[in-house]
């Protein structure tokens, strides 16, 4: 079964402000695909409780509420079509 969406959640640990992605590895049917840091903004939305600043993602809470996620954009399914 083919995905239409990814939502990747970062955590529920209030004290990490500050995360590093490297890359991010999709895999399917044992092919894989790689984000590389540079290009996350490209293929994933943030949500209002991130943001991105110098290779760096800040996790911060917004009126006592905390759920940092990101999401796929339309171009990451078109690049896991042809790549995969």
């Amino acid at each position: 079964m083919f995905p239409y969406n990814f939502r990747i959640d970062l955590g529920q640990n209030k004290q990490q402000e500050t995360l590093i992605i490297h890359n991010i590895n999709i895999e399917l049917n044992g092919e894989v695909t790689s984000i590389d840091q540079g290009l996350i903004k490209s293929f994933f939305v943030l949500n209002k409780f991130v943001e991105y600043n110098n290779g760096q993602f800040n996790l911060k809470e917004i009126k006592g509420k905390w759920d940092p996620y990101l999401t796929s954009k339309a171009v990451l399914i078109k690049k896991i079509e042809i790549e995969l």
